[in-house]
C-alpha cells in the first residue's frame, strides 16, 4: 500500500469511527415535495463516497498526497435507516483555506429553479461561510450558504437566480460538476457537514426568466450584464416571496427547444440586448409567445408589445412615481394599488396596439406617467421591479398574464403549496405548527395558529375544484396567520437596546416621519440609526457639508425626524457614510478632485469616495460629526463605512507622499511596493488601519469635549480578523481605547448557526470593553419570524441589544411583527 492509499484509509476508518458516535435513531427528513432527488448523496460505504465525491489534494515533490494540504476524503455514516453523506472539514492542524468536494454529474439545468438538499451540521463555527458551485464547462456559477441551526436537520434551498458567475464557461444546459466548499473561520476548528436527499426543483419550461447577457466582452456589456443579473434576481425574488416560481434563463441559452414551450418569458432588464438575442425574441413573439418586459427595450420589441418609447424621464420631485394605480379596463385581480417608489421611469405611451393598464402616481395621488401597457403580444412595465409588495405585484404580474395562459395561476398554486410554513420551519408546514406549539408562549398563539390551519385546509378544498384565484390568496393569508402565531409565541424582555437602521432619510416615502415613528414604536423600536450625513454631503442644514444632491426642495429631514420620533419616545442617532461621495453634488465634487482628495484605485482610476489618508478629509468628516452631535435632539453618532471600500485603494499621490515618508525612503515602483508580494506590504496594512482608525480616535476626542452625553457607535465588519487588512478597519482596537461606546457587527445573515457563532467570536474579542450589539439583516430574506430568532439568540448570548436593518418599504411591515411578542410594544 502506497502513502496516499494509507493516507486515505486511515481518514476513511476515522470517518467510521466518528459516524459511530453519531446518534442511528437521528431519522433523515422526507425529500422536500415536487423535486427530483439526484440521488449524488447516497452510498453503500464509505469508499463508494470518496471516490465519488473528489476531495482536492495536493501532493509533494515525490507525488505523495500532503495531508495538512489537502482535503479529508468523503465519507457515510449511519442515521435513522440509511447511509447518509459525511463531510469534514478539517482545517485544524492545516494550511488549507477551504475543504473542496466535486462531482462529476451531466445534467441540464436550465430549467431548475433551486437547489435543495438538507444538512445535518456540527462544530460550524470554524466554517465562515460556504459555497455551492455549479461547474458549466470550463466555468463556474456559485451561490453562498450556510446551515440554519447545528445538531438538527435543516433544508437549504438556494434559488437559480441567487447564483452569481464565478467564471464563464457555459451555459446551465451544460452542468457537468456539483462543488461542495466550507472555508475556514479564524477558529480553524473542524466541522462536520451531513447531507442527503440533494435534489433539484424544476419548471416545465412554460414559465421562463431571460437574464439578458452577452457574448462580446466590453465595458458597455459588463454594466448592462451586471444590472440584468441584479433585475434578474429582484423579479425572481419578487416572483417566490408572491408564490410563484419560475426558472432563470440567460440568453445565451436561448434555443429553439426553451422557446418553443414556453407560453410566457420575462424579461426583467434588456438594455443592450444583443441583435441575435432580439431576433430570437422576435421570432418567439410572430410564433404567438408572450414578453412580460420591463424598462429599457430594443425598439423592435417595445413595438411588438404596443409601446412607444420617447426618452428616460427622472423624477421631477419627491414622490411623482410613488405607487401603481390600476387603469380602468385593467384585467380581474389586478390590484388596485401597487407599492414601489421609483426615481425615474421611460417616458412611454401606447402605441395604437397597445393600452394603458396601470399608472404611476404620486403621494397626492394624482396620475403621472403610464406604468404598465399590454397588448395582444405582451405586456411593458416603464421602469425595473424593486424590492417589496412582493404579493401585490406578483399578483399584478399574474393578472396580466393570466389573459394570454390562464393555467398561470395553478403554477403559482402549487408553487405556493410546495413551501407553506417555511418561513417558520424550512422543512414546512407541519414542522411548523409542531414548532409553534413548543414555543413557551403557545398559549397566546392558538387563536391564530388555528386559523391557519382552517384557512390552509380552505385554501387546498378551493384549489381541488380548481378555483386557484382564490384558493392562492387564502393560502397567503394561512402562511401570515402562520408567522403571526410564531410571532406571538415570542416573549418580550424589560431592558434592553432595541435599534434599527434608516438609509433613506425622508423614512418611508409616502408617510411623515411621524407615521413611521408610530410604527416603529409599535415595534418596540427604542433608537433609529438615521443616515443623514454622507462623505461630503448631509441631509440638513449643515456649516460643513452641502446639502445631498437628491435633497430638492431643501428638507431639514434629520429635524423631521428627531421631532417625529421624539413624540413616541424613539432616540436618533446621526449615522455617517464616512467618506462615501454618492450623494455629494457634483459641484462639490469637482472641488475635492481638483484639491486631490478622491480616492485613487490601484490602476489609477477614481474611485467614489474620499481618500482617508488625507488630512482635509478626516477634518471634514470629524467636523461634521461633531456638529451632528450638538444638534439639539441627537442621542449619538454612528460610524458607518469606517474603513476602505476594498485592497483596491487608495493609491493617491498623497497616500505615497506619506508613505514614504513613513519608510523613510522613496517607492519608484509604486505602488508595487505596497502590494501582497512587495516588500513594505506589511507597513502598508498598518498605515490604512492608522488612517481609519485616526478619524474615529478624533472623533472621540471632539465629542466627548463638546457633547460628553452623545453615544457614539460603529457599524463594523463580522469578519474579524480579516477586515483589519481587507478594509484597514480594526474595531476591537477602538474599543479597548474607549473610542468608541458600542459596536454593532452587520452579521447580515439568514442562518441562526452562522448568527450566533458570530456573536460569540465577536464577544470574545471585546472581552466585555464595549458593549456588542449584533446588526439583524431583514435583506436576507428572514421574515419576522427569522428576525424573532436572532433577537432571542442575542439575548441568550447576553449582548444586551441589536440593531434591525433596515426601514425600507419592502420590510416596515415585518416591524409590526416584532412588536407582537418578541418586542415590547408600544402605542
Amino acid at each position: 500500500m502506497n502513502h496516499r492509499s494509507r493516507l486515505l484509509s486511515t481518514w476513511l476508518c476515522l470517518g467510521i469511527l466518528i459516524g459511530g458516535w453519531v446518534a442511528a435513531a437521528t431519522s433523515v427528513p422526507a425529500p422536500a415535495p415536487g423535486v427530483e432527488v439526484l440521488g449524488i448523496d447516497h452510498f453503500a460505504d464509505s469508499a463508494a463516497a470518496a471516490e465519488a465525491w473528489k476531495a482536492q489534494g495536493a501532493y509533494d515533490d515525490q507525488g505523495a498526497l500532503d495531508a495538512k494540504r489537502s482535503t479529508c476524503p468523503a465519507t457515510v455514516v449511519p442515521m435513522g435507516d440509511r447511509n447518509v453523506l459525511e463531510l469534514t472539514c478539517n482545517f485544524s492542524g492545516t494550511t488549507i483555506p477551504r475543504t473542496v468536494w466535486d462531482r462529476h454529474v451531466e445534467q441540464d439545468f436550465s430549467l431548475v429553479t433551486a437547489i435543495v438538499f438538507d444538512v445535518f451540521a456540527e462544530d460550524v463555527k470554524g466554517i465562515a461561510y460556504m459555497h455551492l458551485y455549479i461547474g458549466v464547462g470550463d466555468g463556474w456559477y456559485g451561490a453562498e450558504w450556510y446551515p440554519a441551526r447545528e445538531g438538527e436537520w435543516c433544508r437549504v434551498r438556494i434559488p437559480k437566480g441567487a447564483f452569481k458567475v464565478d467564471r464563464y464557461g457555459g451555459g446551465w444546459g451544460q452542468v457537468n460538476t456539483i462543488r461542495i466548499s466550507p472555508w475556514a473561520a479564524a477558529s480553524r476548528d473542524d466541522a462536520v457537514l451531513r447531507i442527503a436527499n440533494f435534489a433539484v426543483e424544476e419548471g416545465k419550461g412554460d414559465l421562463l426568466i431571460v437574464k439578458n447577457e452577452f457574448t462580446t466582452v466590453t465595458a458597455q456589456n459588463k454594466s448592462n450584464a451586471g444590472q440584468a443579473g441584479t433585475f434578474t434576481s429582484t423579479l425572481a425574488g419578487l416572483l417566490e416571496a408572491g408564490g410563484l416560481t419560475v426558472p432563470v434563463v440567460s440568453s445565451r441559452d436561448l434555443g429553439e427547444d426553451l422557446l418553443r414551450n414556453a407560453a410566457v418569458v420575462f424579461l426583467p432588464f434588456g438594455s443592450g440586448m444583443e441583435r441575435e438575442t432580439e431576433d430570437k425574441l422576435l421570432a418567439y413573439l410572430d410564433r404567438g409567445g408572450f414578453i412580460l418586459a420591463c424598462f429599457s427595450l430594443p425598439e423592435r420589441l417595445s413595438k411588438a408589445l404596443g409601446v412607444k418609447r420617447k426618452g428616460f424621464r427622472p423624477r421631477a420631485y419627491d414622490g411623482e412615481f410613488s405607487s401603481i394605480r390600476r387603469a380602468e379596463g385593467a384585467p380581474d385581480g389586478f390590484p388596485e394599488t401597487i407599492r414601489q417608489n421609483s426615481f425615474a421611469v421611460a417616458d412611454c405611451e401606447a402605441s395604437p396596439t397597445g393600452r394603458v393598464m396601470a399608472w404611476w402616481q404620486d403621494t397626492e395621488g394624482k396620475r403621472t406617467a403610464p406604468a404598465f401597457i399590454s397588448s395582444p403580444r405582451g405586456s411593458w412595465f416603464s421602469h425595473v421591479l424593486m424590492r417589496g409588495d412582493a404579493d401585490a405585484k406578483t399578483d399584478g404580474l399574474v393578472a396580466l398574464v393570466a389573459e394570454h395562459y390562464p393555467e398561470i395561476r395553478e403554477v403559482r398554486w402549487q408553487s405556493r403549496l410546495a413551501r407553506a410554513g417555511m418561513q417558520v420551519n424550512s422543512l414546512g408546514w407541519d414542522p411548523a405548527i409542531e414548532g409553534v406549539s413548543a414555543m413557551p408562549g403557545a398559549a397566546r398563539s392558538e387563536r391564530n395558529k388555528a386559523e391557519a390551519q382552517t384557512m390552509r385546509a380552505a385554501a387546498i378544498a378551493l384549489a381541488a375544484q380548481g378555483n386557484f384565484a382564490e384558493a392562492t390568496p387564502l393560502l397567503a393569508d394561512a402562511e401570515r396567520a402562520l408567522v403571526e402565531a410564531t410571532c406571538r409565541a415570542w416573549k418580550p424582555v424589560a431592558k434592553e437596546f432595541r435599534a434599527t437602521w434608516c438609509h433613506p432619510p425622508q423614512g418611508i416615502d409616502g408617510l411623515t416621519w411621524e407615521e413611521t415613528a408610530k410604527r416603529l414604536a409599535a415595534a418596540g423600536i427604542d433608537h433609529l440609526f438615521l443616515n443623514a450625513l454622507n462623505g461630503a454631503a448631509a441631509a440638513y442644514p449643515s456649516a460643513v457639508m452641502p446639502y445631498w444632491r437628491e435633497n430638492k426642495p431643501e428638507r431639514d429631514y434629520l429635524g423631521e425626524a428627531i421631532n417625529g420620533c421624539a413624540k413616541v419616545g424613539i432616540s436618533v442617532h446621526v449615522w455617517i457614510c464616512n467618506y462615501k461621495l454618492r450623494l455629494a453634488p457634483p459641484s462639490a465634487v469637482d472641488k475635492l478632485r481638483t484639491a486631490g482628495r478622491i480616492a485613487i484605485k490601484r490602476d489609477g482610476s477614481e474611485g467614489n469616495a474620499l481618500c482617508p489618508s488625507h488630512p482635509s478629509n478626516t477634518q471634514l468628516q470629524a467636523a461634521a460629526m461633531l456638529e451632528a452631535a450638538l444638534r439639539p435632539g441627537v442621542a449619538g453618532v454612528h460610524f458607518d463605512y469606517i474603513r476602505y471600500g476594498n485592497s483596491n485603494t487608495c493609491f493617491c499621490t498623497g497616500c505615497r507622499t506619506a508613505f514614504e515618508k513613513l519608510v523613510g525612503e522613496p517607492l519608484p515602483e509604486w505602488p508595487a511596493e505596497a502590494s501582497p508580494r512587495g516588500r513594505w506590504h506589511s507597513r502598508w496594512l498598518q498605515f490604512r488601519r492608522d488612517n481609519i482608525s485616526r478619524l474615529v480616535k478624533r472623533v472621540h476626542q471632539t465629542v466627548r469635549t463638546q457633547a460628553p452625553a452623545c453615544l457614539i457607535s460603529a457599524a463594523v465588519f463580522k469578519n474579524y480578523p480579516a477586515c483589519r487588512d481587507d478594509v484597514g478597519q480594526d474595531w476591537p482596537l477602538w474599543a479597548r481605547e474607549g473610542w468608541v461606546d458600542v459596536v454593532c457587527p452587520m452579521d447580515y445573515t439568514a442562518s441562526d448557526a452562522q448568527f450566533g457563532n458570530l456573536i460569540r467570536n465577536q464577544l470574545d474579542v471585546l472581552a466585555g470593553s464595549v458593549p456588542c450589539y449584533p446588526g439583524i439583516g431583514l435583506l436576507k430574506g428572514m421574515g419576522p419570524t427569522g428576525a424573532a430568532r436572532q433577537i432571542d439568540i442575542s439575548r441568550k448570548l447576553g449582548t444586551g441589544g441589536f440593531v434591525i436593518w433596515s426601514v425600507y418599504p419592502e420590510y416596515i411591515d415585518t416591524y409590526r411583527y416584532l412588536g407582537m411578542g418578541i418586542l415590547p410594544g408600544r402605542k
